[in-house]
């Protein structure tokens, strides 16, 4: 039953596997999924498949069908068969539904593994305590030719996150069109952003046409095109960033007395270097915001050119006392034109206490990669057990994606130095290192 053929023509695009009590959000998202207007500059272009279509239809869902059977029906069996993808909807209910845990089982056993995508509604993935888990164990294990879920090997689905804390809703239905479509995230967000962009000109000339045909038509459309402009500032990012490299150099990092930092004695130092290249994708963005933070009590020092630097209110998603702003003004920049905006930071008297032994980057924009380092002072170099990648929103969560690190180790096998690639990391979240200098210390 192994179904290796990589195009061949299914009836549905896509079947949701879900428990009934996501039954709303089942169908919102087959509604979502049937109803999206591919954008034309996709459509015929090649994708996994063939040449994307104009509509993902039809998708298969049904919870109605069932009866009390303790078995998948001939029906639920063939549909599975018939559909390219399957998309589990990831719940604390999901994790005990007995149907969602066999369909997974059944399309995995038809050898496609790689075209099951999760969409998380609530719970975690991967969670210590299973009340909480949201993972069906046929998701995250993968599965045998006899239909056997293999415990000892663990499986990490393709998912999107539909919680506010998470992708959102908007974010996680673009990852999981870009997985069925089998094109990159960025491709669909970039075609979605010129499509708002198309909308705004039409609106635009249309007020530009009521105005003069009539003052007070006018007027009124001059209102519409304002608060549109607006809401559209508030949701359609002006910036997208293509690249994103940071490197924090602890070389020159001192152990430094309470007395020293309480005296704000510039001992021990510690450097970053930032380089943005961002992509203008909306008339009206002029500026792009970079966010730091510190525990230290000595405001950083912070080097750049053609920025301004101002003080920020710490939100849900800090971790520092004090954060500031670094404005670069892009008012200059063209549309679709980029640019590499370069900052360095001095931090003095930081990473001194078990508090402070971490560091990360803050994601405001579409970002496509990152590339995160951290070079370790020779007297402190760490042990790679006690290294903890993850992320924050608006609590900490383990980072369960594709872990993309290198680690540069000295002869006695301490880490000397962490690169983290980020691929297309989320929105509104700050990705960290943590390290334990207590116990890899080799001056202990």
């Amino acid at each position: 039953m192994n179904d290796s053929s990589a195009v061949r023509e299914f009836k549905y695009k896509a079947f949701i596997s879900y428990s009934h009590l996501d039954s709303k959000t089942a169908e919102w998202l087959h509604r979502s999924l049937e109803n999206y207007r591919i954008p034309s500059q996709l459509v015929g272009t090649p994708g996994r498949d063939g040449p994307i279509p104009k509509q993902l239809f039809p998708v298969f869902r049904d919870r109605d069908d069932f009866g009390t059977s303790s078995d998948l029906s001939a029906d639920i069996r063939e549909a599975l068969e018939q559909s390219a993808n399957l998309v589990v909807l990831c719940s604390k209910a999901c994790v005990k539904s007995l149907w969602v845990n066999q369909e997974i089982t059944y399309f995995k056993k038809l050898g496609r593994q790689g075209r099951v995508h999760a969409l998380i509604v609530d719970g975690e993935p991967n969670a210590a305590s299973t009340a909480e888990e949201c993972f069906p164990s046929a998701l995250s294990h993968k599965v045998d030719a006899n239909g056997k879920i293999l415990d000892s090997e663990p499986e990490e689905p393709i998912a999107a996150d539909l919680r506010p804390e998470g992708d959102g809703k908007d974010n996680a239905k673009l990852k999981l069109l870009a997985g069925l479509l089998g094109i990159s995230f960025n491709s669909l967000r970039q075609r979605e952003v010129i499509a708002a962009r198309r909308r705004l000109r039409i609106t635009q000339a249309i007020s530009g046409a009521i105005i003069a045909l009539a003052l007070t038509a006018g007027f009124t459309g001059w209102l519409t095109l304002y608060f549109r402009q607006e809401s559209d500032k508030r949701q359609i990012p002006g910036v997208r960033v293509a690249r994103h490299v940071s490197t924090l150099d602890l070389s020159g990092w001192k152990e430094t007395t309470q007395a020293e930092i309480d005296n704000g004695i510039k001992k021990s130092l510690a450097v970053s270097t930032v380089t943005y290249t961002v992509v203008k994708t909306q008339e009206y963005d002029r500026n792009y915001v970079h966010v730091i933070g510190t525990s230290s009590g000595i405001p950083p020092e912070i080097i750049c050119h053609g920025c301004e630097v101002e003080a920020r209110t710490p939100d849900g998603a800090s971790r520092t006392s004090h954060e500031y702003k670094v404005n670069f003004d892009i008012s200059k920049l063209g549309l679709e034109e980029s640019e590499d905006l370069n900052c360095s930071i001095k931090w003095w008297n930081a990473f001194q206490s078990p508090d402070q032994w971490w560091t990360g980057f803050r994601v405001l924009y579409q970002t496509e990669t990152t590339e995160f380092s951290i070079i370790f002072p020779l007297a402190k170099h760490v042990l790679p057990e006690t290294i903890e990648f993850y992320y924050h929103d608006i609590k900490d969560h383990p980072y369960v994606g594709d872990l993309k690190a290198l680690f540069e180790k000295d002869d006695a096998g301490f880490v000397s130095k962490i690169i983290w690639n980020v691929p297309y990391p989320s929105t509104d979240r700050s990705y960290r290192i943590r390290w334990n200098w207590r116990t890899a210390s080799k001056q202990d």
